[in-house]
C-alpha cells in the first residue's frame, strides 16, 4: 500500500472518529414520562422552596451546622451553594422552566432521574438541579411513589452571562496576580531588612572590637610603665643598701677602736679588723 492511500485511509478513520464523537455529544438524555416528571419536579421544587425561605445569614448558617451535626452533607451542601448564590440573585419571582429526564447510569431494571429548574430572579436567574437513587422499574409498569424518589444529590447556581463571566474570571486573574506580586514584595523588604540588620550588627562589632583594641592599647602602655618603674626601683634601693653598709661598717669599726682604747690596760694588743659585714636575716 502507498504512502498516500495510507494517508486517505488514516484520514478517513479520523474524519469518521470525530463524526462519531460529534454525534455522541449532540445526544439528548432521555426525558422521563409526564408523571415522572411532574412527580419530580413538585419534589425537587418543594426541596429549593424551602431553602428559599431561608433568606437571613443567621438562618442559613443554622441550617447549614444543623445539617452537618446530622451528618446530612447533601442538605449541608445546598445551603452552603444558596448562601454563595443569594447576594447575586435579588428578589425570587417564579419557576421559569424545568425538565426532568433519565441520567447514563440508568439502566433497564433501575432507573436514576435527574430534575433541572431554572428559577427567575430580580438580577438573574439560578440553575438548580438534584439527583434521585435508582428507582426500581417494576414488571407491570406501575408509576413510581414519592416514596420511591430519594435525593442522592442537589446543587445551585447562579447563572452569568458570558460577558460577566470573562469579568469575573479577569477579576480573579488580577486578585491571584497582585496578591502572588505583594507576597514577593513583603518578601523582597524581608530580605532587604535582613541585610539592614547584618549592616547594623557588623557596625556594632566593630565598634565593639575598636574599643576593645583601646582598651588593650592603654594596658600595654600602662604595663610598660610599670615595667619602667620596676626596672627603676632596684637600682635605687641598691645604691641605698650599699650607702648603708658604708655607714654601719664605719661605726661598727669606731665601735670596736673604741672598745680597744678602753682595754689597752688589760694587755689587749687588738688586731681585729672588719674585714666584711653581712646582714642576718630576721626571724
Amino acid at each position: 500500500m502507498s504512502r498516500k492511500k495510507i494517508s486517505a485511509f488514516l484520514l478517513a478513520v479520523l474524519t469518521a472518529l470525530c463524526l462519531l464523537a460529534l454525534g455522541g455529544c449532540s445526544a439528548e438524555p432521555k426525558a422521563a414520562d409526564q408523571a415522572t416528571a411532574d412527580l419530580c419536579f413538585s419534589q425537587s421544587d418543594a426541596v429549593f422552596q424551602e431553602v428559599f425561605s431561608t433568606t437571613s445569614e443567621k438562618g442559613i448558617e443554622e441550617k447549614v451546622s444543623l445539617y452537618q451535626a446530622q451528618k446530612d452533607e447533601t442538605n449541608a451542601n445546598l445551603y452552603q451553594a444558596w448562601r454563595n448564590a443569594k447576594p447575586d440573585l435579588g428578589q425570587y419571582n417564579s419557576v421559569k422552566s424545568y425538565r426532568v429526564y433519565e441520567t447514563e447510569d440508568s439502566s433497564e431494571y433501575l432507573k436514576y432521574y435527574a430534575c433541572e429548574i431554572t428559577y427567575a430572579f430580580k438580577d438573574r436567574d439560578l440553575h438548580a438541579k438534584v439527583i434521585y437513587d435508582g428507582v426500581s422499574v417494576t414488571s407491570d409498569g406501575a408509576a413510581i411513589s414519592a416514596e420511591d424518589l430519594k435525593v442522592a444529590a442537589a446543587s445551585m447556581e447562579a447563572e452569568f452571562t458570558y460577558v460577566e463571566k470573562i469579568q469575573k474570571a479577569l477579576m480573579n486573574t488580577l486578585l491571584g496576580m497582585g496578591t502572588v506580586f505583594m507576597v514577593l514584595i513583603i518578601i523582597s523588604l524581608v530580605i532587604g531588612c535582613f541585610g539592614f540588620g547584618r549592616k547594623i550588627a557588623d557596625n556594632r562589632i566593630a565598634a565593639k572590637n575598636a574599643a576593645i583594641n583601646a582598651k588593650a592599647k592603654e594596658q600595654a602602655a600602662k604595663a610598660l610603665e610599670e615595667e619602667k618603674k620596676v626596672a627603676a626601683v632596684p637600682a635605687a634601693v641598691e645604691t641605698e643598701e650599699t650607702t648603708d653598709d658604708d655607714e654601719l661598717i664605719a661605726v661598727i669599726s669606731a665601735a670596736i677602736a673604741a672598745y680597744e682604747a678602753e682595754h689597752a690596760d688589760t694587755g689587749y694588743t687588738g688586731g681585729l679588723y672588719v674585714k666584711s659585714i653581712r646582714r642576718v636575716g630576721r626571724a
